[in-house]
């Protein structure tokens, strides 16, 4: 004979299924799709944390009423009733952490956000405010809109000191709609490695909350409505409420992660055209690095023909960079500030070295003095370069300068001067970057290893060496972070950008091509 069901469980079993589609509502909430990412998370957890506050609220706020808080003690009326509770407190105020050591669920919250790189000053200084003034409300003003909705609908319900609909809200809103839910969470992939305690956190709350709390909950709300339908339409209502509250929550989050995550995007729009851009000049690069001139330079004599023509692409590297610096760093008087101060960095960063760098005697120099220094300690004549920086200066002209030079000099200064007067400083920056700054470490590589020359010629040896370090660890970087704010998200900037570019490496294959004919002319000779 089947069993009868009493009145109380009939009203259970009928509110359960009234709710269940609101419930399903929130097991398939969008949300969760989106916990697919450490970011996401984080973002979640912000807004989260402020929920596992308010349940830790409201458990209390049943302990309270059905078990005796002061002193001296009383009994209550309904012992079952305060076992139920406070088994629930048991695990939520003190249960046992990934250590083993007790703690709350809340400060085990509160460490899986530190292990999450999130920060808990928000939700502290929200605790703080409501401790010292003694109002949720005064907590909640700075706070984001559906954080403050949702809390303020859980207040409404425990201050209505209508236990059984707070223990209804309580048990449909939260215990047994938890394990679902963080289930939810835990079956998204991409955020989980090392997280370790976040998913402790989630794992224990699956389990007591699915074996033990939620099974409890449901026989408080049954204890305490009993046979009184006014009590269980209360319960219904106020569980409608709450659950309506956490849809609402979950769209607040949802949409803060989508609003966060494209923002995210966009400021990575700059990395993915700057990918773009070293994917496509890899080409010309890799030509240059492979160029016939670097084996030809395996004797003094010509090494001697080289730094003729290089020292040339030395002094217009100096004029390019000072370029940048004076488009991205004040030059006049009365001094101005620039709207970008980390361009002005980057840039003077670059200019300290280029400019003013220790050289061989621990001494302050350009690497353009020191260039002239290596030449004559190699027994190269420096009157050809000192004759043109004469004339330019005299003359205010690099055309008049370059018109007594060879070729290969005058298109190679030409092209680099047509970029410099461009005043399209974007150019600039990525032509001297994929042209210079992290090309001159593997050039200069390149003629270090080759043999023949270097018995002696300490300065020479000491630019190139010193070079290789500063560009291939601190200017390179530098140059491509520097290249990548100039353009930013803007299309044209990066074509253009490239556009130079390419030009710059095509010039330099051709100066590279000019320096080994000579060379092989010459040795020939």
């Amino acid at each position: 004979m089947p069993e009868i069901m009493t009145t109380s469980e009939q009203y259970l079993n009928n509110l359960i299924n009234k709710l269940a589609p609101h419930q399903e509502k929130l097991k398939s909430h969008r949300l969760y799709k989106l916990l697919n990412s450490v970011d996401s998370i984080r973002i979640f957890m912000e807004f989260h944390v402020f929920a596992v506050w308010d349940f830790m609220s409201t458990v209390k706020a049943l302990q309270n009423n059905v078990a005796c808080q002061s002193i001296p003690w009383m009994p209550k009326p309904n012992p079952s009733l305060t076992r139920l509770v406070n088994s629930i407190i048991l695990d939520e105020e003190s249960d046992l952490d990934i250590n083993n050591e007790p703690k709350s669920h809340f400060a085990m919250y509160l460490e899986a956000m530190e292990e999450m790189g999130v920060k808990t000053t928000t939700i502290d200084k929200f605790i703080s405010t409501v401790r010292a003034q003694n109002s949720v409300a005064a907590g909640l003003k700075p706070l984001n809109q559906g954080i403050q909705d949702f809390i303020t609908e859980t207040f409404k319900i425990i201050n209505s000191n209508k236990v059984h609909q707070i223990a209804s809200a309580f048990t449909f809103g939260r215990e047994n709609m938890i394990p679902t839910m963080f289930i939810q969470i835990l079956n998204q992939e991409g955020w989980k490695d090392e997280k370790r305690k976040f998913i402790y956190y989630l794992d224990r709350h699956v389990e007591v909350d699915g074996d033990e709390h939620g099974p409890a909950a449901l026989k408080m709300v049954q204890i305490m409505c009993g046979d009184d339908p006014k009590k269980w339409q209360e319960a219904e209502e106020a569980t409608l409420q709450a659950l309506k509250a956490r849809d609402k929550f979950w769209s607040a989050i949802a949409n803060e992660i989508d609003s966060r995550m494209k923002m995210s995007v966009n400021m990575r729009i700059p990395e993915q055209y700057l990918n773009n851009l070293i994917n496509k000049l890899a080409p010309y690069q890799d030509k240059l690095k492979s160029h016939r001139l670097y084996k030809l330079l395996n004797s003094v004599e010509s090494i001697k023909i080289f730094m003729e023509f290089h020292v040339f692409a030395v002094w217009d590297f100096m004029s390019t960079v000072k370029a940048l610096q004076n488009n991205v760093a004040c030059q006049s008087i009365p001094w101005m500030p620039k709207p970008n101060p980390s361009l002005t960095r980057l840039v003077n960063s670059i200019i300290l070295d280029e400019e003013s760098d220790l050289d061989i005697n621990n001494e302050p120099k350009s690497h353009f003095a020191m260039y002239l220094e290596a030449m004559e300690e190699m027994g190269v004549k420096t009157t050809t370069i000192e004759k043109f920086i004469s004339t330019v200066r005299i003359q205010n002209s690099v055309a008049a300068g370059l018109k007594p030079l060879n070729r290969g000099i005058q298109e190679f200064m030409t092209e680099t001067f047509k970029i410099i007067n461009s005043n399209k400083v974007h150019q600039i920056a990525s032509a001297f970057t994929f042209g210079r700054e992290n090309m001159i470490p593997t050039m200069f590589i390149q003629i270090l290893s080759q043999e023949g020359w270097k018995d002696e010629k300490r300065k020479f040896i000491y630019y190139l060496d010193r070079h290789v370090e500063v560009d291939g660890d601190e200017h390179g970087p530098a140059a491509l972070e520097m290249v990548k704010i100039m353009c930013g998200e803007d299309p044209k900037a990066w074509q253009e950008a490239e556009d130079a570019t390419i030009q710059a490496l095509k010039a330099r294959d051709k100066f590279w091509s000019a320096i080994a004919t000579e060379i092989e002319t010459r040795m020939r000779l």
